[in-house]
């Protein structure tokens, strides 16, 4: 599989689930669907730091 299609596909996986959590945390409050997605983004960097090649 090409790399650029493995980003696009990792690119519109963290955007789905940040659409989630903002959709399913945002009753909970600001503060939920803040730190859920700080949580998203802290996983996506070390992934892409494992995994982002070439």
């Amino acid at each position: 599989m090409p790399h650029s299609f493995k980003r696009f596909l990792f690119l519109v996986l963290v955007g789905v689930a940040a659409w989630v959590e903002g959709y399913y945390l945002g009753p909970f409050g600001f503060s939920w669907v803040v730190s859920a997605l700080v949580i998203t983004v802290v996983l996506a960097i070390g992934w892409m730091r494992t995994y982002w090649s070439g």
